[in-house]
């Protein structure tokens, strides 16, 4: 048996393994490398020796290449959306700036004039700022399409009872984005987040890459706890606004 062989098997695995975990893939992709590596050298061996484990070099050949193709696609998808979440930050931060601008002049302003009216600048000055805070929360999900659409009954893969949501969602951005890398789909039964599932049959379609101002419907799948109430939330993927973050959500009843 072909040490060469067994040992590109196995950093192969941890290649393919590590090759979806974002920065950590990075490291994967060097695995992936050595594994292609000696499986290559542990091929050559076997042609001028008696060596066993021609079918292991192979497996670590292919499970190399396909660790490097997922390592070089994520890093790819994880890139688009760091750089649309940065210009999301960017483009906002101006506007808030002269919000807060505006907002001290103004109650600087009605101090100066008159002292017995610093109380009323005061609760102006609150009012703007919750006004504020509106039009920039409106504003930030202004920045994003998607609906709830549709809930339906079915099973997961090892019959499990489940649900499908159909989702529709517009890129209103400026650059190619796929609903993975757009918004956060979660469902919950009792305030208990659901786990993701699939199906056979089932288009899965959420990493589909989607032009700007093209439309794309989504289904994603959910294995249920219980026969409660179902409420879906979609938020932005990256959210650091909690629930306040939510975009859009829907409550399904399930029995």
């Amino acid at each position: 048996m072909s040490g060469m062989a067994i040992t590109s098997l196995v950093l192969s695995i941890i290649g393919i393994v590590g090759s979806w975990m974002p920065i950590l893939n990075n490291a994967a992709f060097v695995f992936a490398v050595l594994g292609f590596i000696f499986a290559i050298i542990a091929l050559i061996s076997m042609r001028k020796k008696n060596i066993g484990g021609k079918g292991l070099a192979i497996a670590g050949l292919v499970l190399s290449i396909l660790g490097v193709v997922i390592v070089l696609y994520t890093q790819s998808m994880y890139a688009n959306a760091w750089h649309k979440a940065f210009n999301d930050v960017s483009n906002a931060s101006p506007q808030s700036q002269q919000n807060a601008t505006s907002g001290a002049s103004s109650s600087s302003s009605a101090a100066s004039s008159n002292s017995k009216d610093a109380q009323s600048a005061t609760n102006a000055l609150a009012a703007a700022a919750a006004v504020s805070k509106a039009q920039k929360e409106a504003a930030s999900k202004a920045k994003y399409s998607v609906s709830v659409d549709s809930m339906a009954k079915t099973q997961t893969y090892d019959h499990k009872p489940a649900i499908a949501v159909t989702y529709t969602w517009k890129n209103v951005g400026t650059s190619t984005s796929s609903f993975s890398t757009t918004f956060s789909a979660r469902a919950y039964q009792n305030g208990v987040e659901l786990h993701h599932s699939y199906k056979t049959g089932i288009t899965n379609n959420e990493h589909t890459q989607v032009k700007p101002d093209a439309s794309l419907q989504v289904v994603e799948m959910y294995e249920l706890n219980d026969n409660s109430e179902v409420t879906v939330e979609v938020t932005p993927w990256i959210n650091f606004n909690g629930d306040k973050g939510v975009i859009t959500s829907k409550k399904f009843p399930v029995a």
